[in-house]
């Protein structure tokens, strides 16, 4: 296993893909996260969901963010990946960019293109 996302993220892609691009392309989205063998699917269960209700009060996190950070810390993963901006500011714990977490493994830098 590579990495880890609470089932919260299931509905997120479908929801999305659905919206963006019709229904089909919403089930292939959801079953390719899935089925990928690289990535743990975090359960929320009723501890997950309390922690992420005390998170949401002592962090000042968004319930959304609160779910996924806490079913990341049930699953012992010490770092958070998110292309949203806004939210590691009051994340209990580290958040990274996906390029930011690349570049602290990969031993060339990566060059950023803005064509």
């Amino acid at each position: 296993m590579i990495g880890c996302t609470s089932s919260l993220t299931v509905d997120e892609v479908v929801y999305n893909a659905k919206k963006f691009a019709g229904r089909d392309a919403a089930i292939a989205s959801g079953l390719a996260l899935v089925e990928d063998p690289s990535l743990e699917i975090a359960p929320v269960t009723r501890e997950t969901a309390q922690k992420a209700l005390r998170m949401m009060k002592e962090a000042n996190l968004e319930p959304r963010d609160a779910i996924h950070v806490a079913a990341a810390i049930e699953s012992k993963f010490d770092v958070f990946l998110s292309i949203d901006a806004d939210f590691g500011k009051n994340s209990p714990i580290a958040v990274k960019t996906p390029k930011d977490a690349l570049k602290s493994i990969l031993p060339v830098q990566i060059i950023s293109s803005t064509r």
